[in-house]
């Protein structure tokens, strides 16, 4: 990665003031409790039950640690998830390429106006 890009990262992170990362791509980190428990068991709950699940053939993406999950933001219609369709909307407007919802990422500023579920 260039000095350049490293740099631009940096001010993208102060600018959020989240937790923004990059290696080749922006990832855009937050909380899984960013989406409803319904969500979680959409995704499948562990990697040992994601083939099962119900947004396994509508979105790309993998489970991260534990409790976790990293999505490629190219769909941005997931019918019946309105909070991770929003997210997904929201991170590609913004020239993210993955949304990665974590147990232990930074809940998104209140006055974005995304909803948080205690779950």
């Amino acid at each position: 990665m260039s000095e350049s890009h490293r740099v631009a990262n940096s001010v993208a992170d102060k600018l959020l003031g989240i937790d923004v990362y990059s290696y080749t791509d922006r990832v855009l980190v937050c909380s899984t409790s960013m989406i409803p428990r319904s969500t979680s068991i959409a995704l499948g709950e562990d990697s040992h039950n994601r083939f099962n699940a119900q947004l396994w053939n509508i979105l790309a993406y993998e489970h991260w640690g534990e409790y976790g999950w990293i999505i490629s933001v190219g769909v941005s219609e997931v019918d019946g998830h309105p909070e991770l369709e929003a997210l997904l909307k929201f991170s590609y407007a913004r020239g993210f390429r993955y949304l990665q919802l974590d147990s232990l990422g930074e809940v998104l500023p209140p006055d974005w106006g995304f909803p948080t579920f205690d779950w």
